[in-house]
């Protein structure tokens, strides 16, 4: 339950001040329309809002970064009273620093520590002062096992408390947060809640803008919705709301679905083994997956589930075992932004169609779905939120011939718990088969449709026959009306 209530902020001093701030890339529509909204100190702000909606394009004007992306500002930003509007995006960013949807992209360094260091040596100019502050988060974030990690070996969890910890080394008044519980497992879901915590505690500002929000409800002081441009305060309704899901204690119990009689294998690992400089990773990992199937592996962090299905996939050769395919396997990355190359969308759907022969109505098809996403077809795909590019990427990846099997890398990440039992209908009266890598088990709330699952853990794939949930307290009525 949130632990939200009226509270005197007016009497607290304020950390940022929006004064009617509008928004837009380029040549394109408004995205902030008139935002008017102060955040305080010791103060936690839950913002979210649909996918598109414009929340990552809020936590950039915010923090600074719109300048990177040539667009439009109108209005006054102000933090710790200093109009921060015409600053420049160092200083900016020195006061309110964000905490990026995608943690990859923040790194410099190819080894964690260096890049941490370097970064703290920008910030601090002496290097007595970079390595302590640098000694002090990685402590406080628990990271002293991925410190000399290359950044790309890290998982999306693991990426993401990096990020966190080079976050914190500039000090900034204000951290945002953009989805920062994506990938993240149960026991990283319970230590990003208590660095908020923490960061109350120690007078920060905090602002998370989030598409998975109920971990982080029972922690805000207040919740917003982003909606036609404007920000509106949601608080006591989202609460009631909660509070009525919850006295109805609507549990969910997945249990396997049946397969169709007949149907054939198209995917097959037998004995599958492998590891990462001498470390085990997988340990005989056997898993046959049939047409149509929908099945869907969980694990913490770091268990080995990308590796699992970038095996299936063929990208990567296991150490033993071995992989049979009936078909093409379609893998779409929990790093989203890897499964583009091109400059635009429109692009994008011409560079599919052409690699696969599909001809001139194979990308008259696609840029229809991608105008019914609601997406514009000149921009590209890398300026899209991660709700956005999953959306856009399943619907390229239909342009592939001969998939017999489509392996999906935490696809439920960045989308609204509404988009999500969207997606998990549409996966499961797919006709391809499936196989999703889940890090919790609430992102698969709605799925009737699973015949499968597993969990991974010690490098084994082990069956699992059913899976208790907790309740779920949002109704999908209110979901609609929330996002609509």
């Amino acid at each position: 339950m949130p632990a939200v209530f009226p509270r005197c902020l007016q009497i607290m001093s304020i950390t940022v001040e929006l004064e009617d701030v509008w928004f837009k890339y380029g040549g394109g529509k408004w995205v902030l329309k008139g935002v008017n909204q102060r955040f305080y100190e010791k103060e936690v702000v839950l913002v979210i809002g649909g996918t598109g909606s414009g929340k990552t394009t809020l936590a950039r004007v915010i923090s600074g970064l719109w300048r990177l992306y040539e667009g439009e500002l109108k209005g006054r930003i102000s933090i710790g009273g200093v109009d921060a509007t015409d600053a420049n995006p160092t200083a900016s960013h020195c006061s309110a620093s964000l905490v990026g949807q995608n943690p990859y992209l923040y790194f410099a360094e190819p080894i964690l520590l260096d890049d941490l260091l370097s970064h703290a040596m920008s910030v601090w100019r002496d290097e007595g002062a970079a390595k302590r502050a640098v000694s002090k988060y990685v402590e406080a974030l628990q990271i002293f096992s991925i410190v000399n990690k290359y950044f790309f070996e890290l998982s999306g969890g693991e990426a993401r408390r990096a990020l966190v910890a080079k976050s914190l080394v500039s000090n900034p008044s204000a951290i945002l947060f953009d989805e920062p519980l994506m990938w993240l497992d149960e026991r990283g879901v319970s230590e990003f809640v208590k660095l908020v915590e923490s960061l109350k505690l120690a007078g920060k500002t905090v602002i998370v803008f989030e598409h998975r929000f109920l971990p982080i409800t029972r922690i805000a002081d207040r919740i917003l919705l982003l909606k036609d441009g404007g920000l509106i305060d949601i608080t006591d309704k989202l609460v009631l709301e909660l509070r009525k899901g919850v006295r109805q204690g609507n549990n969910a119990l997945l249990g396997g679905g049946g397969r169709p009689a007949g149907s054939r294998a198209v995917l097959r690992a037998v004995g599958v083994h492998h590891s990462f400089n001498s470390k085990p990773i997988l340990n005989g990992v056997e898993l046959e997956v049939r047409e149509r199937d929908f099945i869907a592996v969980f694990g913490e962090n770091g268990s080995g589930k990308t590796t699992l299905l970038r095996i299936l996939a063929g990208y990567i050769k296991p150490k033993k075992g071995r992989v049979e395919r009936l078909g093409r396997a379609i893998y779409i990355p929990q790093n989203i932004p890897l499964f583009f190359t091109e400059s635009s969308l429109q692009r994008e759907a011409e560079a599919i169609c052409r690699s696969y022969s599909g001809g001139s109505e194979c990308v008259k098809n696609a840029l229809k779905k991608l105008e019914e996403i609601g997406v514009d077809l000149s921009e590209s795909p890398f300026n899209l939120s991660h709700g956005q590019q999953v959306k856009v990427a399943l619907e390229l990846s239909k342009l592939v011939k001969d998939v017999s099997v489509v392996l999906l890398d935490e696809p439920f990440s960045g989308l609204t718990y509404l988009d999500r039992r969207k997606l998990i209908g549409e996966l499961a009266y797919s006709e391809k088969a499936k196989v999703v890598s889940v890090s919790y088990p609430d992102a698969a709330y709605f799925t009737p449709g699973i015949v499968g699952m597993y969990r991974i853990s010690d490098g084994r794939l082990e069956p699992l026959e059913s899976l208790q949930h907790s309740s779920f307290p949002l109704d999908e009525e209110f979901l609609k009306e929330l996002y609509g």
